[in-house]
């Protein structure tokens, strides 16, 4: 499961030193001084949170939520034969 923190520039270096204590830092993904991603892959699903400063390049996890929101025929679950 992935979810997304969202904010300010001046709040980002703050929010990386909280997460930091709370999860691993996902060394696979990039890191920028508008984006990080941690993960705790012991949860059952895996959890990945990604941390972005809002208006940012990286600032787009949002919008597949809000596709997922607006278009329930997304949400039904795939049936493979």
């Amino acid at each position: 499961m992935d979810i997304q923190v969202r904010v300010t520039a001046d709040c980002f270096p703050d929010a990386v030193k909280t997460l930091t204590k709370l999860y691993e830092l996902n060394d696979g993904s990039i890191q920028t001084d508008c984006f990080r991603a941690f993960k705790d892959d012991t949860l059952d699903p895996p959890l990945g949170v990604q941390l972005t400063v809002i208006g940012s390049e990286h600032d787009i996890f949002y919008k597949i939520r809000d596709v997922l929101l607006n278009n329930p025929m997304y949400r039904k679950p795939l049936v493979l034969h």
